[in-house]
Parts: C-alpha cells; structure tokens; sequence
C-alpha cells in the first residue's frame, strides 16, 4: 500500500474512528511493511471496537506472533478454536468454507508458535491436524505452499506422513 492509499484510510478514520475494518486495513498496511507494533496497536484498536470478529482476533494473532509475544498469540488462536464455524459466520460474515479455513489457519499458527518456543511435540501434533482437516474438508488456506512446506520439514515429518505426494 502506498502512503497516499494510508493517508486515504487517515483521513477516512478521523470521519468514522470506531470503524473495525478500516482500523484493519490501515493495521494490514503496516503489517505489509513489516511495521508490527504499529500493526498491533491498530489491528488491537479493531479487535477493541469488534471483538466477536475473528478475522480481528487473527490478524492480532499474527501481530503478537511476529513481535515474538508468542504465547499471547497462542492463547487467541486457541481461543478462536474453541469457536463454532456458525459463529464465526455470524460474527465475521463470512461463508462456511471461509470459516473453516480461519479456524484450521490458527490451528496452523498455533503449531508454529509452538515450534518457535521449542515445544516440538506440541507443535507436531497441531501441524498434522491442521494437514489432516485441510485434507479432509479441501479447505484452502491462506498461508503459503512453500510456507507449509518448509515448516512441514523443519520438523521433520517428510518420513512420518506422505502428505505432499497427493498434490
């Protein structure tokens, strides 16, 4: 995004400063250029005028993760697990598939946030659920191949599951 699409979002947020998604647009400005405290403040500024959205509790999901606040990211993912798919749909307004993609993303970020505070055992098992229900539901995602891929090695389990020889 370019400044003047932020200058843009900041003077649209001075006529309308609660509204939850342009508070996330201009954190997902931020975030693009690895700015993630500022990313954070406004992606916390969202999740505080919506918190019934998940796609707020997951962009600030991903903040904390990135800031290294790796727990706290855990916990809102998790938290976002314990949710049924209807009320992420009722909440975000989003279709099911979407819902289900969300919700299996944070099983994703999860393990990852596992890994990178070296509780390799924990983070195995939520990376092979997270493979198991993409599999299952076909569920897209939106994190990357090569992303899923290389974490999917890092911990080792080309040898254990077969998972990439089906695509």
């Amino acid at each position: 995004m370019n400044m003047k699409s932020r200058k843009q979002l900041f003077a649209d947020l001075r006529k309308k400063p609660e509204d939850p998604d342009l508070l996330s647009e201009i954190a997902s400005s931020y975030y693009k250029e690895a700015n993630y405290k500022k990313a954070y403040v406004y992606d916390r500024r969202a999740w505080l005028c919506n918190r019934n959205n998940t796609i707020h509790i997951t962009n600030l999901a991903a903040d904390l993760e990135m800031l290294g606040w790796l727990e706290d990211a855990i916990k809102l993912s998790k938290w976002v697990l314990t949710w049924s798919i209807e009320r992420i749909c009722r909440h975000t307004n989003v279709s099911t598939s979407r819902a289900m993609t969300i919700k299996n993303d944070c099983r994703f970020r999860v393990s990852y946030c596992y890994y990178k505070l070296e509780q390799h055992s924990l983070a195995r098992r939520y990376l092979n659920l997270y493979f198991k229900i993409k599999k299952r539901d076909k569920l897209p995602s939106d994190l990357t191949h090569d992303h899923q891929k290389e974490f999917w090695r890092s911990l080792n389990l080309d040898g254990k599951m077969k998972i990439w020889e089906t695509e």
